[in-house]
């Protein structure tokens, strides 16, 4: 049974003018606002609910530098101008034809191609009421005629704008990548509302991995338009909402070894004959204790600072043309890894017993019969009774034949596992390729019938086995870290917080295996074909290798590690078409090395000048002259 209220009469009188008090308010707030629209704003408040416009216009959120580990600048945001072209303008409502006259008046005088600005509007078709950017990037000289010739280009003008900046031009132009104005795919995959037509975004390389921590959070201010959709003025009732900054990110790049790797990859000496190719190919330089990479180049490169203004025909051609400088060899190039795939070989052969390293040999006379083939050692001449300690250090190919015949294709994808050589290694970079140790099912799909001696080829890294550099600069690194596969990575720090460091599995191996393989490679470098490498300074363990190519010169391979009794970093070179690995990639990695180590070059003898003594002076007698 409901209880009653109990509220005396008093009660219920104070709560009704409790009540009254509160309408009274609300009422008077009411009141005055309507006072504040038809009294003070009231005629612009008309004007603004008969046109019904009042649109948000964004203000661009700063994006965030990238640094190199000590916090050099990278890729950077910089003033710059933008030449702006208004469709609406006033002069082209008579005439609409005016419109493609001016513009084309407009690339004659800048020595534009037309198509370049209508591409751009027909872009940002659907903001009617924003003038549209046709050319970024403009130089002092186009800027300046255009403002001459401002009266004849009605809806031409020039605005201060920002853009993406890369000091240092086609240094780690894969790594970094570069910004491009986002797409009709890129609007409608936008659920956050963070792009619009105009809008940068990361297309490649780190721009596009870390795109959510560099990019800028967009303000908005209001604007009023009238009935046509045109900018009238800032509706400045509407407080404006500020921008927020992108974050800078720091890598684990060093300017001054990329400076350096990219310089030794560009003095390559050709191992070929006659004129080079184009070079192509790769260089990465990797702490083997934390993964971090120091220095990654690939080549042919480009300057990620032609995708901030507006391309010429002659950059757009060599952009996408037959060199391909846009297609990253560190992490996309597959290559056949030729002999610095040996160790892996070496481990299988070691583990399985097939032989000692003191005591068993296999004579090399530079030629291997299997069936009915015969294959040949890179040495025509043979390099006599090999163990496998010798044939490592001489990159003798007839030994690792012997031990193919045995191990078969089963047993070289088997020890390839172990080491995992041909995974992707997770590197933060867009793109990275997997290798390819094939195994039987896979020549059983791909060729169909196929002979027991493609496991010879498979032994000195060559066949259809496929590694990218940065593959094998992790095998080389997994090699000198006994058996502990560091995580290649990029990004150090986010606005000052330290990313965490990962690393892979260890992989399960036998150490004492592994120190035998480690011994070999130090003496490759000491009395094998790595004495390119062999300093005072520090002590570098290494291996050369040269893959055979049927299409040209040889690809030269080279992979190292130092120092070799405490690792420090561990390298890779792969020149495409370039020739011996000792000969080509060999002297880039010597020069990385000292760069690294701080090893001064030894003096030419034949480049300095014999030093003057008077002995050595000839006499010149008074009144004659002499002439050498």
């Amino acid at each position: 049974m409901r209880r009653r209220s109990s509220s005396s009469p008093n009660d219920r009188q104070g709560r009704a003018v409790v009540f009254g008090v509160l309408g009274l308010i609300v009422f008077s707030v009411l009141v005055g606002r309507l006072f504040t629209l038809q009294m003070v704003h009231g005629e612009r408040a008309l004007v603004l609910s008969e046109k019904n416009w009042l649109k948000p216009e964004p203000i661009p959120g700063r994006r965030g530098r990238i640094l190199d580990r000590s916090g050099k600048i990278l890729a950077d945001v910089v003033p710059s101008f933008s030449i702006v072209f208004d469709p609406q303008h006033e002069a082209f409502k008579k005439k609409s034809e005016y419109k493609e006259q001016v513009l084309n008046e407009l690339a004659v005088l800048l020595n534009h191609d037309p198509k370049q600005y209508e591409d751009a509007i027909y872009r940002n078709r659907g903001r009617s009421y924003h003038p549209i950017r046709i050319h970024r990037g403009a130089n002092e000289e186009e800027v300046s005629r255009v403002e001459e010739n401002r009266p004849n280009l009605p809806g031409v003008s020039v605005e201060v704008d920002s853009e993406r900046f890369y000091p240092h031009g086609s240094l780690a132009a894969h790594t970094l990548g570069y910004l491009r104005e986002v797409n009709e795919k890129d609007l409608k995959k936008d659920e956050t509302g963070h792009y619009r037509p105009g809008s940068k975004i990361g297309r490649a390389g780190l721009e596009r991995v870390y795109e959510k921590e560099l990019r800028g959070t967009d303000g908005v201010k209001f604007i009023e338009v009238n009935v046509r959709g045109r900018r009238s003025q800032a509706y400045i009732e509407a407080e404006p909402v500020p921008p927020e900054e992108g974050s800078d990110i720091r890598l684990t790049l060093d300017l001054d070894l990329q400076k350096a790797t990219e310089l030794a990859l560009d003095n390559a000496p050709f191992d070929g004959d006659g004129q080079p190719p184009v070079l192509s190919g790769a260089a990465i330089v990797l702490d083997v204790r934390t993964g971090d990479v120091l220095a990654v180049a690939s080549r042919p490169a480009y300057d990620p600072n032609v995708f901030s203004r507006s391309m010429s025909h002659a950059e757009a051609g060599y952009l996408f043309g037959s060199s391909r400088p846009m297609f990253n060899r560190a992490v996309q190039g597959k290559y056949p890894p030729a002999s610095t795939f040996k160790p892996v070989v070496m481990y299988g052969v070691l583990d399985a017993k097939l032989t000692v390293p003191s005591d068993d040999y296999v004579y090399c006379s530079g030629r291997h019969k299997y069936g009915n083939r015969v294959f040949r050692c890179w040495k025509r001449t043979g390099h006599g009774h090999m163990n496998s300690f010798d044939s490592m250090a001489q990159s003798c190919d007839t030994y690792f034949y012997k031990a193919a015949e045995i191990m078969g294709v089963t047993g070289i994808r088997a020890v390839s596992e172990r080491f995992r050589v041909y995974e992707k290694t997770g590197i933060d970079l867009p793109g990275e390729k997997a290798g390819l140790v094939p195994t039987p099912k896979w020549y059983d799909e791909n060729y169909g019938s196929w002979s027991r001696g493609v496991a010879l080829n498979l032994s000195i890294g060559q066949g259809e086995i496929e590694m990218t550099p940065l593959q094998m600069v992790t095998l080389t690194a997994a090699v000198a870290n006994k058996g502990k596969r560091p995580k290649p990575h990029l990004l150090a720090e986010v606005n000052g917080v330290q990313a965490e460091i990962e690393f892979n599995e260890p992989l399960e191996l036998d150490e004492r295996i592994m120190r035998t393989i480690r011994e070999a490679l130090e003496f490759t470098v000491t009395d094998g074909t790595a004495k390119v490498v062999n300093f005072e300074e520090v002590k570098v363990a290494a291996k050369t290798g040269t893959a055979e190519n049927s299409r040209g010169e040889d690809h030269a391979a080279f992979v190292a590690y130092a120092p070799a009794d405490n690792p420090e970093i561990a390298l890779v070179v792969y020149l495409e078409h370039w020739g011996h690995g000792g000969a080509a990639a060999g002297p880039v990695g010597r020069d990385i090395l000292m760069a690294y180590f701080g090893i001064e070059p030894e003096p030419d003898p034949e480049a300095m000048p014999a030093p003057a003594s008077a002995e050595s002076q000839p006499e010149v007698l008074a009144g004659e002259s002499y002439e050498e």
